[in-house]
């Protein structure tokens, strides 16, 4: 997407230690985000509509993220 473009499209984006500068990327790209939890249920985020779905990078080993690679 271009940079101005209306929001669009929606993108729900699971917080492992996402940095504020890929949330302002994404809005930059005309994206509408929605930040969740590290531990959101996937059916719970799957309710919500997004057209996409981005589990963010973040600090530490992934092996205690297990809820996380669950909803993956």
């Amino acid at each position: 997407m271009e940079p101005g473009l209306p929001e669009s499209h929606r993108i729900a984006v699971y917080d492992c230690g996402c940095s504020r500068s890929i949330l302002r990327g994404l809005k930059r790209a005309g994206f509408k985000v929605t930040v969740v939890p590290w531990n959101t249920p996937a059916d719970e985020v799957m309710a919500m509509g997004a057209d996409g779905v981005l589990f963010s990078n973040g600090p530490g080993n992934p092996e205690r993220l297990a809820a996380t690679i669950e909803a993956a």
